[in-house]
Formats: C-alpha cells, sequence, structure tokens
C-alpha cells in the first residue's frame, strides 16, 4: 500500500495477475461458501435488484458482510435515506456517478461501495478488496480514485471472460490465492 493511483492502475492494465489463469478453478475451489454468502449474494442481491434499492437492513449486512470495521459509521442511516441514496445510484447509468453516490455514505469506502454494486446492481462489479487487487500483480494505491476502480472493474471483468468464469467466481479465486501467497504485510 502506498502505490499511486496510477501506477497501480497501469498495473492493472497490463492484464497481467499472479495467478495464472488456468488455475481460477483450483483456486476458486479452496474458498467454500458460506451461510453469509448465500444470503447476501443470493437472497438479498435478488431483492434489491427486483425493488432497485437497499432497506436498511440488507444494507447493514452486506456492509458487514464485506467489513465490520466501520459498519458503525453507517447504522444512523434511517431506512428513507438508505433507499433514497441507493434506489438513485442503482438507476446511474454514469459509473462514476454510481459509485461516487454510495461512497458519499459515512463509512462506504471502495471496497464497500463496490459490494454494494455486486449486491444491489450486477454481479459483473468485482468486490474490491487489497488482495485480490495483488493477485492482479498490483497493489492498492494510497488513495483510490475513480480511474483505478474502473481498471479494476475491466480487469477483472476481462480475466473473467478470458478464464471462462463469473466476475464473483474470479474475486475468490485471487482472495485465496493471495491469502497462500501474498507475503504478510505485502
Amino acid at each position: 500500500m502506498g502505490m499511486s493511483a496510477a501506477a497501480a492502475r497501469a498495473a492493472l492494465e497490463r492484464h497481467s495477475p499472479r495467478m495464472p489463469l488456468g488455475e481460477v478453478r483450483e483456486w476458486m475451489a479452496r474458498c467454500g461458501e458460506a451461510a453469509a454468502d448465500e444470503e447476501v449474494l443470493g437472497v438479498i442481491a435478488a431483492a434489491v435488484r427486483a425493488r432497485g434499492h437497499f432497506l436498511r437492513d440488507e444494507f447493514l449486512r452486506t456492509y458487514a458482510w464485506k467489513s465490520r470495521r466501520s459498519l458503525g459509521r453507517a447504522e444512523h442511516y434511517t431506512e428513507e435515506q438508505i433507499a433514497d441514496v441507493t434506489g438513485v445510484a442503482l438507476r446511474q447509468s454514469d459509473e462514476k456517478l454510481r459509485i461516487c453516490l454510495l461512497r458519499a455514505l459515512d463509512g462506504v469506502d471502495w471496497p464497500v461501495a463496490s459490494t454494494l454494486l455486486h449486491v444491489g446492481a450486477s454481479a459483473d462489479y468485482p468486490i474490491l478488496d487489497f488482495r485480490a487487487v495483488w493477485s492482479l500483480g498490483s497493489s492498492m494505491p494510497a488513495y483510490v480514485n475513480f480511474d483505478f476502480w474502473w481498471a479494476y472493474v475491466e480487469c477483472c471483468r476481462s480475466l473473467a471472460a478470458e478464464a471462462g468464469v463469473t466476475v464473483r467466481e474470479l474475486d475468490k479465486a485471487l482472495w485465496a490465492y493471495s491469502e497462500a501467497n501474498q507475503p504478510r504485510g505485502g
């Protein structure tokens, strides 16, 4: 952590992951499905996508599924506030506006916003995680910006298509590969 956003983006744009693409299914298999995965990725995702916005409980459960560290900062929002902000964000066609609207909520940083998009908009959005970024041959920049985020999205979508897996399956493989191979503190 500490790489510039431009350098991190350039590394992603090379599409040179540390994890060999031929091993995606093997690494993916190392990540089991948890009950929380099914609740968030199955039940909550279907309900939010059909409705067009998160309910407060769905928002908080999805947030906690990604990260509990800053959850307290988001717990003060009311049902109406969450429905308003997530509904407006999910209706946007402009990708920068879509993710930045979600990030306007206290405690919603890039990884949580990416999770909200993955669950609420489309499974074609990868979930931003430093482990996955490392496995893709880059590292998390000191400051994440939209250009880095969009390079991450495009890299994940391209590599998933090349490997013949879903973006979520690629996410899981990248995470597992990092867990087994990334030096601690690296």
